[in-house]
């Protein structure tokens, strides 16, 4: 993405679905944070068009409620359409959700909310046509913002749908006069490919009400075909069954949205408005929920009331008092019993220098320093992949603290200025919001060491930690002595997110290789190149010298430090691309025994059980949702669980995380590679050949070999055969997979297949 777009100056991505990518910009005229959504190309095709949706933004831009997020413009540059809309800090719904239900009090509070927000908009003609929790912004302070207003229709685009090929739910769909919205928050009405007006809001808010009183979706299947007819059909489950704390208030409000005849459903939102408002005050004034009064029987004598409403006065007393005792219990620790360790995580420290590229320095320095302090024996300190996620978030330290389970946190910044290095940290205390301790250090680029260890150290000391000879001999170990190493290291490391890019590989190896010309052994960057050398191999070039670099790569840094978990990374990636799966998966586990919480180690081990003859499903499932859980949420940990789910029947939840695959990168090639083992798996053939011809343009052999299996499986041999000698030219050798699979069968007979195997086979 470019650095500005008009004069607005980009400043992240900060999120991506079916309408384009989303950034946090500043604009330079009138100095305010924006967020930019960058439509997809081809979305307008011509300038009419283009006018078409200026006119509408910016009928859209006249909408000025608290509860709908402003558009503030619609340009083009360089051939990017772009709308401009006000910058919402904190998460959306759908974030929320992933939790599980919410309490009454909080879907009442938000449900008003959204009620507002829609009745306001409809008052304007404009109806919402994809209101999801996705759609919908949550700021720090409770505050709900509904986005994307009216864009499902202003910007349906010229791609016809096929009901019989739509992904599975939650997706958008944006043909017009067809589907306009995202299963399964679409109406009937929506489904079927009607006019729609603001009744069809109203539907998709009682699916959403319904998804946060019951923490699922009111319809449900394992295809999007089956949620469509399930929208269309089905009568959900009672929301008290999966959450017997939904009154019976909000449940009758949730089915007369879902009323499937718009004439039987809420006509106006200001009547779910209305009834929400009453629910509220009910709530609030115990006509609900709460005791019930006891009425005593008027012969009682007015002594006999007394003594019994003293009687009952006492009961209560009793009670409050021991459940006070109680809560003290709790909140006092007894003596001689041992208080857990002091938890802490390192937050992305923000650079300071001006220049974006040296947030490579700012990240490493932010990862070092977590590193060190989790040599510490009583200090619990959280993943780095789990506070990464929050580089930039408009969160307060107690939110940070509950989401992540952690009572203090380490904040600060970095400013890198040449050979000058000045590093600010404070440590917080998120039960209060105070600050306990804080320093500033500051040194040239040969001090960072000393810098890092000198932050670790001091925490220890403000923590009251008494740090035994080998904890700080631990905190105090370096893998080269050699500034310049360190940083050209860092700023290969940084790149190694891109391995599927040749230039980003290129880059990443000479940095790599600069580390090494300054200290030839420093472990951490031989493991990172042969990671370079390995992904290499598989993605850009099967020549099996790649491999065997890679492989002495790692062995060379195992070697220097067999403690090093990036280099068992490293020499299980070496494994697992020769198809050595159990030994990659040796590997891994080594990785995750020295650190238990690298998502990313978690996340190949996942990879490797998948691809096991034969897989171990449920091992693969588990570590792909530990990966997650350590916020290693990117997408080959959500298609690895896809896979694991799929090896297992679940095929709605493996359709799910492949969803959730696109949510996180609209161009991840893992998505229709994930559907098309999805519909493999349920006989849906054709179905399958539909969606891996996708990536029949791909180098990669894995999506060769599936894609492959997909003609196989259909019994179109010719095809399936040219296929596998693609895969098979592209590096591909799992011939235990081959031998195995069942979409071969068919195959396994023809003469002109057990050739193309034993040419390659040795």
């Amino acid at each position: 993405m470019q650095a500005t777009l008009s004069h607005y100056r980009i400043l992240e991505q900060i999120g991506a679905g079916g309408m384009g990518s989303v950034y946090r910009a500043h604009d330079e005229h009138l100095d305010r944070e924006v967020a930019i959504k960058v439509l997809p190309p081809g979305t307008l095709g011509d300038e009419p068009a283009r006018k078409r949706f200026r006119k509408e933004a910016l009928a859209l831009s006249k909408l000025n409620h608290p509860n709908i997020a402003t558009i503030h413009d619609f340009d083009t540059q360089t051939g990017r359409d772009f709308l401009v809309m006000e910058y919402i800090p904190g998460t959306t719904l759908g974030e929320k959700l992933r939790a599980g239900p919410l309490a009454e009090e909080e879907i009442v509070r938000l449900g008003l909310q959204l009620a507002e927000g829609l009745e306001a908009a409809h008052a304007h003609a404009i109806v919402h046509r994809d209101l999801k929790p996705g759609n919908v912004r949550i700021t720090p302070d409770g505050h709900l913002k509904i986005l994307d207003f009216g864009l499902a229709r202003i910007a349906a685009a010229q791609t016809a749908v096929v009901p019989g090929d739509m992904p599975t739910s939650p997706t958008s769909l944006t043909a017009p006069k067809a589907f306009l919205g995202t299963l399964p928050y679409m109406s009937p009405e929506q489904v079927r490919g009607e006019e729609l007006d603001a009744r069809t809001d109203l539907f998709s808010f009682g699916v959403v009400l319904y998804e946060m009183a019951t923490g699922t979706f009111p319809f449900r299947g394992a295809t999007s075909g089956a949620v469509a007819h399930s929208i269309l059909s089905d009568v959900p489950s009672p929301p008290v069954r999966l959450n017997p704390e939904v009154p019976p208030k909000l449940e009758e409000i949730i089915n007369k949205a879902l009323e499937k005849n718009r004439n039987l459903r809420y006509q106006h939102a200001s009547d779910m408005r209305t009834d929400l408002q009453r629910l509220k005050r009910d709530t609030e004034s115990g006509h609900i929920a709460g005791p019930q009064k006891v009425a005593l029987p008027s012969c009682w004598s007015t002594r006999r009331r007394t003594v019994v409403a003293a009687a009952i006065m006492l009961v209560v007393l009793i009670v409050g008092y021991a459940g006070f005792r109680w809560h003290l219990m709790r909140q006092t620790p007894v003596a001689g019993v041992v208080t857990a360790k002091p938890s802490i995580a390192v937050l992305p420290l923000r650079n300071l220098s001006g220049d974006p590229a040296n947030d490579y320095f700012s990240d490493g320095m932010t990862e070092e320093i977590s590193t060190k302090l989790s040599r510490i024996q009583g200090l619990k300190v959280a993943s780095y992949s789990s506070t990464s996620r929050f580089k930039g978030a408009q969160k307060s330290p107690e939110e940070i603290g509950r989401e992540l389970q952690i009572r203090y946190l380490l904040a600060g910044s970095v400013r890198k200025a040449g050979n000058q290095v000045r590093v600010s940290v404070q440590l917080i205390d998120t039960s209060t919001g105070f600050q306990v301790w804080a320093d500033d250090f500051t040194g040239e680029l040969k001090d960072v060491f000393a810098l890092q260890e000198q932050t670790a150290l001091k925490i220890g000391g403000a923590l009251n930690l008494k740090l035994s000879p080998e904890e700080q001999r631990a905190v105090e170990h370096r893998y080269t002595q050699n500034p310049q190493a360190y940083d050209a290291y860092l700023r290969g490391r940084a790149l190694l997110e891109y391995l599927g890019r040749p230039e980003k590989l290129e880059a990443a190896r000479r940095d790599f290789e600069q580390s090494l010309q300054a200290d030839p052994n420093y472990a951490p960057a031989l493991a990172g190149l042969s990671r370079v050398e390995g992904n290499y191999y598989r993605d850009i070039e099967s020549n099996p010298f790649r491999l065997q670099e890679a492989e002495q790569l790692a062995q060379r840094a195992l070697i220097l430090d067999p403690q090093l978990a990036e280099a068992h990374v490293a020499l299980g990636n070496v494994y697992g691309f020769g198809y050595e799966y159990a030994r990659a998966t040796e590997e891994y586990h080594k990785a995750i025994q020295l650190e238990p919480e690298n998502g990313h180690a978690w996340d190949l081990l996942s990879w490797a059980l998948g691809y096991e003859e034969p897989p171990d499903a449920l091992g693969a499932e588990k570590a792909a949702r530990e990966s997650i859980r350590l916020g290693n949420g990117s997408p080959s940990s959500y298609y690895h669980l896809g896979r694991a789910l799929t090896q297992q029947g679940r095929y709605q939840e493996a359709m799910a995380a492949f969803d959730h695959v696109r949510e996180l990168s609209l161009s991840a090639p893992q998505v229709a590679l994930g559907q098309g083992q999805v519909y493999l798996a349920q006989g849906y053939y054709d179905r399958a050949v539909v969606v891996l011809s996708k990536l029949s343009k791909s180098r990669s052999a894995i999506n060769l070999f599936w894609l492959s299996s997909a003609y196989a499986a259909q019994g179109d041999k010719q095809k399936g055969l040219a296929a596998l000698q693609q895969a098979l030219n592209a590096g591909y050798r799992d011939f235990a997979a081959l031998d195995a699979s069942p979409y071969f069968s068919q195959l396994r007979s023809d003469p002109r297949y057990q050739r193309l195997i034993n040419r390659y086979r040795r």
